[in-house]
């Protein structure tokens, strides 16, 4: 955070300062703060604690602990009784979009917003590990991407930075055109869209409006990224407006285009992308064929905020997957694919993509998608179907909603030491056949809620006793 004093705070929140007798108003106003906190478990010495409410907390009860931890200042709602100085604001959610709004705007950073469905994890990462070839860049952490954690982000700007990557996410209309409105990016991107939190949007065509509202948040001369495989893409034209727009797709009709694409041994994509006629091959270190189209999303979200092709090129070499993401571990013979972080049709079916092509024996552990409102029972059944279609060589389920993907009871589980049990056996009986000492590759994926990645900690702890264990980098 950029250095501000209390009595900016208090202009940009339009908050009542509130004082003791230790304090004098003029003392107070020239309280320098370095850093807003909403945790108490994270401030430090100065700090500011910023109290929010939530279903199942109230900040405000954690005052004391904040200062005994070393708070200076106080953002509340409620007035406490305490003796340092205090900002009373109507609401202390609607503060905190303030605050890193004006942070970042004090900053000046080229700012990239991404949001979808599915993969926007993936290319904010990407998009770091390009903008870092050219100078200092600030990405959202984790899944930072509400109402709360964007703004969280743009307060972890400092003068120093010269770019920002902002995943935006949400799940209902309305929430990205209101943090969009805080990070105001010079680029904006819907990477794609499919049935993710169709309990909130409605429908695919609520999905398609709430994405949309990235677009709004842009200046009028920010660039618009668009994916032009998507069947909706001109939906968006109204919003997007004269805005100038970079457009990308699979096929050699966009602005930005990939050609000779196939996949690696390690099932990494490689392959050349195209921009004003030049070819720019690349490797990338994510496993995933779908992975060249997030990379596509990359390289021009890259191009609009200016960055050259070669740093291009060469922050994809760099870049990596993160935990619950497509990430692999390898564990001799096995290799465990953790994408247990989130789930909705179109990962769900990328991922089953990716284990297609894996060249051994390949298991497939699905749990349910969240959040699919009157629409869940269908799509578990359809990504069944494309599942079976597959013919993998194993296909287990444990939730609710999953029976309906996996109609064969034998493999549906309702306990992890079950389910990893069978797990165990599987891959135990293909490594140890004699006619073919196979590998064996297992893909985890589910929505958070299902826990899968508990399932995944499992089964790699039986293994490693016995075996050395990689992050694999493609």
């Amino acid at each position: 955070m950029i250095s501000q004093t209390l009595a900016v705070l208090q202009q940009v929140t339009q908050a009542e300062i509130v004082t003791n007798r230790e304090y004098s108003l003029e003392q107070a106003q020239a309280l320098s703060i370095d850093s807003i906190c909403t945790d108490t478990r994270k401030i430090k010495q100065g700090d500011c604690y910023l109290a929010l409410k939530g279903q199942r907390f109230d900040g405000h009860d954690f005052c004391q602990q904040a200062i005994d931890a070393g708070a200076a200042l106080l953002i509340v709602s409620q007035q406490q009784d305490i003796d340092i100085p205090q900002l009373v604001v109507a609401d202390t959610r609607i503060a905190l979009g303030q605050l890193g709004a004006h942070n970042k705007q004090l900053a000046q950073v080229k700012t990239i917003a991404v949001t979808g469905s599915a993969g926007k994890t993936t290319v904010k990462e990407m998009l770091a590990a390009i903008c870092r070839q050219s100078g200092q860049t600030l990405a959202t952490k984790g899944n930072f991407n509400n109402d709360i954690g964007a703004p969280l982000t743009l307060l972890e700007l400092t003068e120093t930075d010269e770019y920002a990557v902002i995943e935006l996410g949400a799940n209902h209309i309305g929430e990205i055109a209101y943090t969009v409105n805080l990070v105001k990016p010079d680029v904006a991107l819907v990477n794609n869209v499919s049935a993710a939190h169709l309990e909130g949007f409605g429908s695919i065509a609520g999905v398609v409006q709430a994405k949309g509202e990235i677009y709004s948040g842009l200046s009028e001369h920010g660039r618009a990224i668009v994916n032009a495989d998507l069947d909706c893409a001109d939906d968006w034209l109204p919003v997007i407006g004269s805005r100038p727009q970079l457009r990308f797709s699979t096929e050699p009709f966009a602005d930005v285009y990939l050609v000779d694409l196939q996949l690696n041994e390690n099932l990494c994509a490689e392959f050349s992308w195209v921009y004003r006629g030049v070819e720019y091959p690349v490797s990338l270190n994510i496993p995933g064929i779908h992975n060249a189209n997030n990379a596509l999303a990359a390289i021009s979200c890259a191009l609009a905020i200016g960055i050259e092709p070669q740093d291009i090129s060469d922050g994809l070499t760099q870049a990596q997957t993160v935990a619950g993401r497509v990430k692999p571990i390898r564990l001799g013979q096995l290799t465990v694919i953790d994408d247990s972080y989130n789930a909705n049709q179109g990962s769900m079916q990328a991922a089953i993509d990716l284990l297609k092509h894996a060249n051994a024996k390949r298991l497939f552990v699905m749990g349910d998608m969240g959040e699919m409102g009157d629409y869940a029972e269908d799509i578990h059944k359809q990504v069944g179907e494309y599942a079976l279609n597959a013919q993998l060589d194993g296909f287990y389920v444990k939730g609710d909603w999953v029976k309906y993907a996996q109609p064969d009871n034998r493999y549906q589980f309702d306990s992890f030491d079950a389910l990893n049990q069978t797990l165990i056996q599987q891959i135990d009986q293909f490594i140890a056949d004699p006619q073919h000492n196979q590998k064996v590759v297992v893909l985890i994926k589910g929505s958070r809620s299902t826990g899968m990645d508990k399932l995944v900690d499992m089964l790699v702890a039986h293994y490693q006793s016995t075996n050395s264990v990689e992050d694999s980098a493609c």
